[in-house]
């Protein structure tokens, strides 16, 4: 209902151009009850003669869209305490609907990521592990040969350290490119789960995430490392030589 200044028995002329007859709506007719039902039927002015013809002044709603339902319980906070609408009988109502959509496949997709990840990182854990204490024995005479000459062996694990963390910062220069390189395909596969809700779906990788998981990897690299080292550095010399023999 449109409040006007009008009382009962007043008439309003307007004038009105025709600029086309609508068509092409033959074949939504058949849902239609009665005449008015059908778009052939109907007349259709644009919003500023509306707006003219009924005296209206602002808008009948507002829709605000937010990157959060957080940030929109803001919002609406924000718009309730406005001057203009502040003690006004508006009605205001957030829907999550959309994002609800988005969210919970993604919550459930981020917790079977999160699982693998642990996963992932313990088995790799063990497995770098079993690599360097295999690599590490192929080089006992090396190892005895340092220690004989004098070498320590804080030297001699510093230098393995630093040869693995060489090699981790090429493997991280490679993952980054193969990480940032299937990102959309990620995006795309996510999509065509989650239907035909969602059109696009972009996926970011964000910086601080892949400084964790590297430091993460340096940090495993070290313990793995130490623990390896010490099977071989444990033992003198002289003992390191006899074993091979």
């Amino acid at each position: 209902m449109f409040s006007t200044e009008l009382d009962v028995g007043n008439e309003i002329d307007s004038t009105f151009k025709i600029v086309g007859i609508f068509s092409g709506t033959e074949g939504t007719t058949k849902e239609a009850i009665t005449p008015d039902s059908i778009p052939a039927n109907c007349g259709y002015v644009d919003i500023s003669s509306i707006d003219e013809l009924y005296e209206l002044k602002g808008y009948d709603y507002l829709d605000v869209y937010a990157y959060s339902p957080e940030e929109t319980k803001e919002l609406m906070e924000t718009i309730k305490n406005l001057p203009d609408v502040k003690g006004k009988t508006f009605t205001f109502n957030i829907n999550t609907e959309d994002f609800d959509i988005v969210s919970t496949p993604l919550s459930s997709f981020g917790s079977i990521v999160d699982t693998a990840v642990l996963t992932i990182t313990v088995i790799g854990m063990f497995v770098i592990v079993l690599f360097l204490v295999l690599w590490t024995r192929s080089r006992k005479k090396e190892i005895a040969v340092l220690l004989a000459v004098g070498r320590s062996k804080a030297e001699i694990v510093g230098q393995f350290l630093t040869e693995n963390i060489w090699i981790a910062i090429l493997s991280m220069f490679a993952s980054t490119a193969l990480s940032f390189g299937l990102a959309n395909q990620i995006g795309s596969f996510i999509v065509s789960r989650l239907g035909e809700n969602i059109s696009k779906l972009t996926v970011q990788i964000a910086t601080s995430d892949m400084l964790k998981v590297f430091g993460i990897g340096v940090i495993l690299i070290c313990l793995a490392v130490i623990v390896a080292s010490y099977t071989v550095i444990r033992l003198q010399p002289k003992d390191i030589l006899t074993k091979m023999e």
